[in-house]
């Protein structure tokens, strides 16, 4: 995907509108300028030329034919605008049409086509774009509500299976705005470009099997409302401290990872389990403390290098609740992870997570079966809690939390972490194709980093090992109001876990790689942020 550029940290992050932000800017856009949205038809049409001939200067050129597929509404005009930059280049451009049907501003541009002389066709029945060499799908943008109707679907087919070169005009047709959801079928591109700003459907669910790059064109509007964030490399390295020479282990913040039991007593769960420890210390603390039933502690022994290891008392293999002992576990720590492999005793691990909550005042990460426990038992207690909690489920664990389904939280995975975050007065990480990041305060980032070979035993337990260790060492030398809030450093834990997996991925392969792999390429993760 392409980088967008930036000059700053904070507040130059690239911004992610939804649909109806965006929709809401181009209405203001209409009020200041004497209710007419036409300009901003035309400069679409504009952005898109210039961002695909800056993407990719050889696929508009006055050698090759170019198709452009136009809907009924706002994407079709945005196809006719384009076309006039293609005709005024000298470039051979016929439209096909859907629908002899159109917008105010849409019929505006149309008829400049058509008294320039540019083709045009209806399109019955089947359509063939043998004479063509380059597809641009202006069919739907971000306006399709739910599955385009069968027709519409043969015409998309016929776009994916014509081997030419596609471009989508703001977001793929068949690909929700809000959610990345293909119903049915949608666009494969080789371009999309964004229009004004990236939408959340860029991103999420399925985008990422349909948009090939994504590129972005500037049309000149403000946004209305506060924006998402897009999260990047140069704005992960913001939780990395410069690392003065008289500095020690102590510096950099102890990280406590509690978890494990019986039934996570296997040779790959416990090496999960202990790369989670590893996790945290290659992301910057300076001590990770593996905390886990003593039944299991000899187990786990082996698999542990650097980190420490703290028994505490369990019953049948799972750690029960003994207050001197959780004290003690988190005694000193700057992060505390609780979750991975714990178990299903809930009523012992909800005693122990409300006692975290309530007496630890640094970093809380809340993973797997902490959540389960919570969602047996009521997340009331978050509000509770007097240090800075994170939480970091699957779509599954968060339908657990919530009452709400899967596919209800999948259509609008960014407003229902909102929502949850702002009622609890925490941080929510709602894990996915890309990671949505949102904050009790509205600040909501998105982390497109990762891979296929990620959907792995043990990669939600890397991640809270990662984000323990970004937490612990990002506290101990700013405790400034300008150092990044609790959303911002989660955001980048997800960022360095994604692109280390991404690197294990190309140096393995999408169906070996295991959470292990992820762990070892940290390091390199991590180097290519510091290196910005």
């Amino acid at each position: 995907m392409q980088k967008y550029k930036k000059t700053g940290l904070f507040d130059d992050m690239t911004n992610v509108l939804s649909v109806a932000a965006m929709r809401a800017a181009e209405e203001n856009y209409a009020r200041r300028h004497g209710g007419s949205t036409c300009d901003l038809m035309g400069a679409a049409g504009e952005g898109i030329y210039n961002a695909v001939n800056d993407a990719t200067p050889s696929v508009f050129s006055r050698e090759k034919r170019v198709a452009i597929v136009c809907g009924k509404g706002n994407n079709g005009g945005d196809g006719y605008a384009l076309a006039l930059q293609l005709h005024k280049r000298g470039i051979d451009t016929e439209l096909f049409l859907l629908e002899y049907k159109f917008t105010s501003d849409s019929g505006y541009y149309f008829n400049l086509c058509k008294e320039l002389g540019i083709q045009y066709r209806i399109i019955d029945g089947d359509v063939d774009f043998r004479d063509f060499d380059t597809i641009v799908d202006c069919i739907f943008g971000v306006g399709l509500r739910g599955a385009p109707d069968e027709s519409v679907a043969d015409i998309i087919r016929a776009i994916n299976e014509s081997g030419k070169y596609v471009i989508s005009a703001d977001i793929n047709s068949g690909i929700c705005g809000d959610s990345g959801i293909v119903e049915t079928v949608a666009v494969k591109s080789n371009v999309t470009v964004a229009i004004g700003y990236p939408k959340p459907g860029h991103f999420l669910g399925s985008a990422r099997d349909y948009i090939g790059k994504l590129v972005v064109a500037d049309i000149g509007l403000q946004p209305v409302e506060k924006p998402y964030k897009l999260f990047e490399a140069s704005d992960a390295a913001a939780v990395f401290p410069r690392r003065p020479h008289n500095s020690h282990k102590g510096t950099w913040g102890t990280a406590a990872i509690i978890g494990g039991s019986v039934k996570y007593s296997g040779a790959a769960k416990l090496a999960n389990l202990a790369a989670s420890s590893l996790a945290s210390l290659k992301s910057g603390c300076g001590i990770a403390r593996l905390v886990v039933p003593t039944s299991i502690s000899h187990a786990v022994m082996p698999y542990l290098l650097e980190s420490t290891l703290f028994p505490v008392l369990d019953k049948d293999g799972k750690i029960i609740f003994d207050e001197h002992a959780i004290s003690e576990a988190i005694s000193g720590t700057k992060s505390v992870a609780i979750g991975m492999g714990l178990g299903d005793n809930y009523e012992e691990n909800y005693k122990i997570l409300e006692y975290i909550l309530t007496h630890h005042s640094g970093f809380i990460i809340i993973d797997a079966d902490a959540l389960n426990a919570l969602a047996k038992h009521g997340a009331g207690i978050l509000e509770k809690a007097c240090g800075s909690v994170i939480l970091t489920p699957h779509p599954a664990e968060f339908s657990r939390l919530c009452g709400m389904s899967v596919p209800d939280i999948l259509r609008d995975p960014v407003k229902v972490a909102v929502d949850f975050a702002a009622k609890h007065k925490v941080t929510v990480l709602l894990k996915g194709t890309a990671t949505v990041v949102a904050s009790y305060t509205g600040d909501v980032y998105i982390v497109d980093r990762g891979c296929p070979g990620m959907a792995t035993a043990g990669s939600g337990d890397v991640l809270a090992g990662i984000m323990a260790g970004v937490c612990a060492q990002s506290s101990p030398l700013f405790r400034d109001e300008n150092f990044p809030a609790p959303a911002y450093i989660a955001a980048a834990s997800a960022y360095i876990a994604g692109v280390a997996g991404e690197l294990a991925e190309a140096d393995t392969n999408p169906v070996s790689m295991t959470a292990s792999d992820t762990v070892s390429h940290i390091g390199k993760a991590v180097s290519r942020v510091l290196s910005l």
